[in-house]
């Protein structure tokens, strides 16, 4: 915004201007120097804190993770050293190709152009499981950028040009698809947003997703879980999203891995876009996993 506002020449002199240095804030996803960024805009923003809080992705990627993972990002992305810190959040995988596709919503970008002349990217539709606009449940649109932002010379905004068809990020998605992405679009916009006083109970977080799957017909007997009844209750439920290219690995291959080890308590590492396949599946929805989780854990301290 900065940059299209103050008339800036140049993405240069607009990152030296905001940032103290031409080589920072060209990241798409990650920031870097906040420190010197919140000293020179006077904190318009807030604190480092605050714009990681409210203007990055970041606190997708750190939210059920132990508090310490965030205190080292937030310390990384405060300097100007900030190599490793995407794939240590799992936004990019070691070695995969820096295109990605940025993504964006018709209706949000129209509004954009009505109220400030002009449309910039929205923080919502980045977060994984996101393909359609959270607030106007339209399928948002992919623009293949490249992430590292090194080589470019001017600074790249959605507009309604991208729109066309051959852009949509899946472009056969039926009514019963659009309902399920846009629950996993609410979810993933929740998540990033809730601001956890303090670290999940891991234990209890376990008790909350068992205290659903009991009500489900995935048991031998009344005490153990039968996995192919589980699995097949997951393919079940998103039958009409499993070979949506975005959401393939999520949805076939670690999902219901996620919770079973949840549930049984096995220690894994969890990707962060996981926590959307396993809430939207087992409750439907934020609010509904929020709310179990909140009643379990007031019995705890009754």
């Amino acid at each position: 915004m900065y940059h299209v506002l103050s008339g800036g020449s140049s993405v240069f002199e607009t990152c030296k201007t905001l940032y103290g240095s031409s080589e920072a804030g060209r990241h798409f996803h990650i920031p870097s120097r906040l420190d010197r960024f919140c000293e020179l805009t006077r904190s318009v923003l807030g604190s480092p804190e605050e714009v990681v809080s409210t203007a990055t992705i970041i606190p997708f990627y750190t939210q059920f993770r132990h508090p310490r993972v965030a205190s080292e990002i937030l310390e990384k992305v405060r300097g100007a050293k900030i190599a490793g810190v995407a794939q240590t959040l799992g936004v990019y995988a070691i070695g995969q190709h820096s295109f990605l596709q940025h993504k964006a919503c018709v209706e949000c970008v129209r509004g954009d152009l009505n109220e400030f002349g002009f449309s910039y990217w929205h923080r919502a539709h980045q977060l994984p499981c996101t393909l359609v606009c959270h607030k106007h449940g339209t399928l948002l649109f992919g623009v293949a950028v490249e992430h590292r932002h090194s080589r470019r010379e001017s600074f790249i905004f959605p507009t309604v040009d991208f729109s066309d068809p051959a852009n949509l990020v899946e472009q056969r998605i039926r009514a019963n698809e659009h309902d399920l992405l846009s629950r996993m679009a609410e979810i993933s916009f929740e998540i990033a947003r809730f601001k956890q006083p303090l670290a999940w109970d891991h234990y209890w977080l376990k008790n909350t997703f068992l205290s659903m799957v009991r009500e489900r017909n995935v048991w031998f007997g009344s005490t153990m879980l039968d996995p192919k009844k589980l699995e097949l209750d997951f393919r079940h439920h998103f039958r009409e999203v499993l070979e949506i290219v975005e959401l393939a690995d999520a949805v076939q291959k670690r999902g219901i891995y996620t919770v079973w080890c949840l549930i049984e308590g096995v220690e894994r590492p969890v990707h962060p876009e996981d926590w959307v396949i396993a809430i939207e599946w087992i409750f439907g929805s934020w609010s509904a996993f929020m709310a179990r989780y909140n009643s379990l854990m007031s019995t705890k301290l009754q």
